[in-house]
């Protein structure tokens, strides 16, 4: 736009008129697509894709004169385009789209809790889209009030402000986003030209035919090319989100591998003990009456740990192909306890004082067990793992919390360890991060931020180093 007010003669600004408002059209229905996708509202892409193709529409009447566009204004600042008969319609659409926005924004706030990450987020979000919407004063030069139009500045502002909370508040993930967008940006693009190719040469053929110009041909033309080559868009779409929704086969089989690493390892010992036994029965050295009941034992063990092993593939499997899955209602202190009753030999040895408080009455939530499984054994292993380099006679404790609030559980687990480096802090979240050098994947708290986010909720980490660590995580209640 800015470049517009700099053109001085008319034959030209109405050649970029053109150009730039079949670019402003798509501006509101972008934004919606990246809130959308920021809210991660899957049951609303039907609704976006029916605003781009009304988008498009606005486009194309962008070109013929009288239509969205009726002529321009000579400003002592620069040429501007007078509002033609369509523009109090794309103005209605705008407004549909804004107010839908900042509702859907707005229910997500009331939704989470006012101290994560994600509420910020929102808010950084919301305040974008606030000062998005003051733009539209532009549209006041339209219809004749004579003032340098603001919307340039204001847009810059408002991605500035996107940009800040990416960078400072991780508000998406920067390098997946760019990757998303230049591809999908590129065949849109293309998509585009073959539209507007399509139709302004077959609308010059049908208008030499019959001689005479009509707006009619070239809208319903767009149409019925946007509803043929749908499938097509749709699937294009689709694959351009599974290059980046489906996890690489590194990640996935780091989640395997981390997952039955310790089932397994868990399983050597009592399986060689039981085979040493057995082969103590053969030669005769022992009865078996006499080792039954431990082989007996240890079989069970071995079977509940290979349980164990399935349940953790499953939940991973789920998790990094996005398996449609049945919730189920879940007491988190029961899972919280079968967590703790896994290392209950490691935390005798090590002397581990684990505190467990939560209300008798605990709101059951919403969720897939074996996915909370992996998540809370995980955050109990990690506290575990972070204190067990500490001299024996240092204080060795888990504390474990869980209480309601409003619509939300939310679950403290504090240990007594070294604490976590300032510096790595922003990443202990992030997929092969990790601080135990060769003996660690980095997938543990990579896999506990999905499972959470597959929930409706949200988790954190709060350490001073040398004063131990504690993850906070909400659930909601019904969700």
């Amino acid at each position: 736009m800015i470049f517009l007010l700099s053109i001085k003669t008319p034959e030209h600004a109405l050649i970029l008129v053109r150009i730039v408002y079949s670019d402003i059209v798509f501006i509101p229905v972008a934004f919606y697509q990246f809130i959308i996708f920021f809210l991660k509202l899957k049951e609303e892409y039907q609704i976006v894709w029916v605003a781009h193709l009304i988008a498009l529409v606005f486009a194309i009447t962008a070109w013929p004169d009288n239509l969205l566009l009726n002529g321009y204004y000579v400003y002592s600042w620069g040429y501007y385009p007078k509002a033609g008969p369509l523009l109090p319609a794309f103005l209605l659409f705008l407004t549909l789209i804004c107010v839908r926005m900042l509702w859907l924004l707005h229910k997500q706030k009331m939704e989470i809790n006012k101290a994560s990450r994600l509420y910020i987020q929102t808010q950084y979000v919301q305040i974008a889209l606030t000062i998005y919407i003051t733009a539209s004063a532009d549209f006041a030069v339209n219809y004749g009030f004579n003032f340098y139009p603001p919307g340039f500045i204001v847009t810059l502002i408002c991605l500035a402000l996107i940009t800040y909370a990416m960078v400072r508040h991780q508000l998406l993930e920067i390098h997946v986003i760019i990757r998303r967008t230049m591809i999908y940006s590129v065949i849109c693009g293309l998509l585009l030209i073959l539209y507007v190719g399509t139709v302004t040469v077959s609308s010059n053929i049908v208008q030499h035919l019959i001689g005479s110009q009509t707006v009619f041909f070239p809208i319903v033309l767009t149409c019925f090319i946007t509803a043929c080559l749908y499938p097509f868009t749709q699937r294009i779409q689709n694959y351009v989100d599974s290059l980046f929704q489906r996890r690489t086969l590194s990640d996935v089989s780091s989640g395997f591998a981390h997952e039955i690493k310790m089932p397994l390892s868990n399983i050597s010992l009592p399986a060689e003990l039981t085979y040493l036994d057995l082969e103590s029965i053969k030669e005769g050295n022992k009865q078996i009456e006499e080792l039954l009941p431990k082989i007996q034992e240890r079989m069970k063990y071995i079977m509940d740990q290979a349980r164990l092993a399935s349940n953790r593939v499953e939940a991973v499997r789920d998790i990094t192909e996005n398996h449609p899955l049945t919730k189920q209602e879940i007491n988190l202190a029961s899972v919280i306890q079968d967590a703790l009753a896994t290392f209950q030999s490691f935390i005798t040895k090590t002397q581990t004082e684990i505190l467990f408080d939560h209300p008798d009455s605990l709101a059951n939530v919403q969720g897939y067990p074996h996915q909370l499984e992996v998540l809370f054994t995980n955050l109990i292993k990690n506290a575990l793992e972070m204190m067990s380099g500490m001299a024996t006679n240092s204080l060795k404790r888990i504390v474990i919390s869980i209480k309601e609030e409003k619509k939300w559980v939310c679950i403290h687990i504090h240990d007594t360890g070294p604490g976590i480096k300032p510096s790595d802090l922003p990443h202990v979240f992030d997929s092969h991060f990790s601080t135990k050098g060769l003996y660690g994947r980095g997938m543990g708290l990579s896999l506990c931020r999905q499972i959470v986010q597959s929930h409706g909720g949200t988790i954190q980490v709060k350490s001073e180093e040398g004063k131990g660590a504690e993850f906070i995580v909400r659930l909601p209640i019904d969700h």
